[in-house]
């Protein structure tokens, strides 16, 4: 995993990103499968580098966003969710490299 720094005290550690194409109803499973597991505070992805398993707080931040922009051959759309949260020590998921 990637390791940033942002500036002397701040540093970000890159947990995973995934992107895949499939159909509508398995994205549908697989929010599901994500809305289970942040219901249980631990969240597991699969990755290419195996599991990565993440400790929830009780309390998160929830932003949704949707977005459409037209280009000369149709359109490009996407519904964005993101989930954040602030803790006053360091959290298991940035001790993992």
């Amino acid at each position: 995993m990637a390791l940033l720094q942002t500036r002397e005290t701040d540093m970000k550690t890159k947990l995973f990103k995934t992107k895949e194409e499939k159909l509508t109803y398995l994205a549908a499973v697989q929010l599901q499968e994500l809305a289970a597991d942040l219901a249980k505070r631990s969240l597991t992805v699969n990755t290419e580098d195996g599991p990565v398993t993440i400790a929830l707080p009780k309390n998160v931040k929830v932003e949704t966003a949707g977005k459409c922009k037209q280009k000369e051959q149709g359109s490009k759309c996407k519904i964005e969710i993101e989930i954040s949260w602030e803790e006053s020590a360091p959290c298991s998921c940035c001790e993992q490299e």
